[in-house]
């Protein structure tokens, strides 16, 4: 079913099995609160085993893209375009992608972490948009946005997306040793700026 190497490290269960581990282990409260109230089970959001997932996550990993060349959407109006007025908060959801998305691109962040709370619910949105009916013709932005925000957030945080050599150790490190992800965190006010 999916054509990757017999590596252990690159084998669909073992990444689906970390990307899964990971984003459910720092899914926001807000978020997990939400999937409660729909009954989602909240234990496993991103499930390694669903193949709808596993099939996202061998798109994100392939060795056939590069993070750093990825074509990124460059007007957030084709988005107000695609959902017109009925559905602004996916209006609002697709430019917090692209934001994170631009902003992981293109700058030096070294509290990556910040974003993990946030990164697992965008696949949620992108099944959901997936398998829906809704939006047939113009789905496909969206989704490979969605797709790129992944690739380059896993470039960006373990200095590759495939995994190939081991390199998501820091994931699984982050895993079983928890750090704190709060995008809000206080600057020292003693710290000055020249």
């Amino acid at each position: 079913m999916y054509s990757r190497s017999t590596i252990y490290h690159d084998n669909i269960d073992n990444v689906s099995g970390i990307l899964a581990d990971l984003f459910n282990k720092y899914m926001d409260p807000t978020i997990l609160n939400w999937c409660r109230h729909k009954n989602i089970d909240t234990t496993s959001v991103l499930n390694p085993k669903d193949p709808n997932f596993r099939k996202f996550v061998d798109a994100v990993t392939s060795r056939d893209i590069d993070p750093k060349l990825l074509t990124l959407t460059n007007n957030i109006e084709i988005y107000q375009q695609i959902f017109h007025n009925n559905f602004p908060s996916l209006t609002t959801f697709m430019k917090f992608v692209l934001g994170t998305t631009y902003l992981l691109k293109n700058s030096n962040i070294s509290y990556l972490k910040d974003v993990y709370p946030f990164i697992g619910i965008t696949y949620f949105v992108y099944n959901k948009i997936n398998t829906s009916r809704l939006l047939d013709d113009d789905k496909s932005l969206i989704l490979r946005d969605i797709r790129n925000l992944w690739s380059i957030f896993l470039y960006k945080k373990a200095l590759s997306h495939t995994n190939l050599n081991g390199e998501w150790d820091v994931f699984i490190k982050d895993v079983n040793v928890p750090v704190t992800t709060d995008s809000r965190q206080k600057f020292d006010t003693r710290v000055q700026f020249y």
